[in-house]
């Protein structure tokens, strides 16, 4: 069974943005949940020559094995620069993509699949 829900948000007066889809998965072994979500923040920026600087990324791992639940989380932030309407916009982001699993069996997480020779 597998659920999806696409949610958009849209500010004006903060001139912000923002989609998150969450996915919701079970099968015989685990519950999947799974939810990406991407912001964006536009301010003026009076810079004449920005500098291009390189995203941040974050990541988190995280087991549990008492519960039976394994975390993981990735999180992008940065910036790029745009010209709308004669006027530099400096856009802030903030990318994340966050998954749950929670095992049903006492087993903590299944064996490796075998890669089979080419």
């Amino acid at each position: 069974m597998q659920k999806l829900m696409i949610k958009k948000n849209s500010d004006p007066k903060r001139k912000t943005k923002a989609i998150t889809i969450t996915q919701k998965t079970q099968d015989k072994e685990s519950f999947t949940f799974v939810k990406k979500s991407f912001l964006y923040k536009v301010r003026k920026t009076s810079q004449i020559s920005p500098k291009a600087e390189a995203p941040q990324i974050f990541i988190r791992k995280f087991f549990d094995t008492k519960r039976g639940v394994e975390s993981f989380r990735l999180q992008v932030r940065g910036c790029f620069y745009i010209n709308h309407n004669r006027m530099l916009l400096r856009v802030n982001f903030t990318h994340t993509l966050n998954i749950q699993i929670l095992w049903k069996s006492k087993v903590f997480s299944p064996k490796k699949p075998v890669m089979l020779a080419d």
